[in-house]
């Protein structure tokens, strides 16, 4: 019995999906209605209504029914392109692949009432123009298996270099295929000069030993307190000198009486024999 309630419930889901060539299925969530997903699709109500002939009331629909939503867009997309959203995505991330702020696509999607609410297979616009600054460089779009360092490989520039260039990848170790990226212009590198060969320098003869030179001792000075000897003086002789015997003369001094030391020591005797001294 339950066999056949499984296979009757599972003919009823594939009998409830309606044909959708060149569109994609939706099933319809809490709180969804016709109007909204239109919207969100960015396709007319009265084409959504069109593609699924099979809900009798576009008033009525109900959580986990399958809807079709058409291919391409009634939005307009001036300057842009238009982008299937895929598992996944997020505007976040759309942004940063196609290079564009998060505000320049939320304005381009005014459809999309929520932001943090979108779902595979809705298209949304990807306003044309780029706010990526890439003076000197030239702009490039990831494609799959490719990473920032094999990217700045291929260009010739270092990884440190293609990270300073685009300060919108948050995470440089996650990049996705379609994210538009900037290459900075590959820095010039100087050409190599080459320094001419060291010559040898010219032999020289060899050097002569000139020997050293005494210098003069300084005079040897006395001993303190000591008196230096003075040479003594001679004088030339004069011519036809003839030298005479030298006899000691005696010496002779004039001294007064009453100076006199014997006359002293005689009346000193007398004095003292009682006698008058003259």
């Amino acid at each position: 019995m339950s066999d056949q309630i499984n296979e009757s419930s599972m003919g009823e889901n594939i009998a409830m999906n309606p044909p959708c060539p060149n569109g994609h299925l939706y099933t319809i969530r809490s709180g969804d209605t016709m109007f909204s997903i239109a919207q969100r699709a960015n396709i007319s109500l009265q084409r959504l209504i069109d593609a699924n002939p099979h809900i009798a009331d576009p008033n009525v629909i109900r959580p986990g029914q399958v809807i079709c939503i058409p291919a391409g867009s009634d939005m307009p997309c001036p300057g842009g392109r238009m982008y299937r959203v895929v598992a996944g995505d997020t505007m976040y991330s759309i942004a940063q692949r196609f290079g564009v702020t998060l505000d320049a696509l939320i304005r381009a999607n005014p459809q999309i009432t929520n932001p943090n609410e979108i779902f595979p297979g809705q298209e949304i616009c990807i306003p044309g123009g780029t706010t990526i600054h890439c003076p000197n460089g030239m702009l490039y779009t990831v494609r799959a298996g490719d990473t920032l360092f094999e990217i700045a490989r291929r260009h010739h520039i270092t990884l440190a270099a293609l990270v300073a260039a685009n300060p919108q990848i948050t995470n440089p170790d996650r990049i996705v295929p379609g994210q538009v990226i900037c290459i900075p212009a590959a820095t010039a590198q100087p050409p190599a000069v080459t320094l001419p060969m060291p010559m040898e320098p010219p032999a020289t003869p060899p050097t002569q030993v000139v020997p050293p030179v005494p210098m003069p001792m300084p005079p040897s000075e006395p001993p303190v307190g000591t008196v230096p000897a003075v040479p003594p003086m001679v004088r030339p002789c004069p011519p036809n000198y003839n030298p005479m015997p030298m006899c000691p003369m005696p010496v002779y001094m004039v001294v007064p009486w009453d100076e006199c030391p014997y006359r002293s020591r005689r009346c000193r005797d007398r004095k003292g024999k009682g006698k008058r001294c003259k």
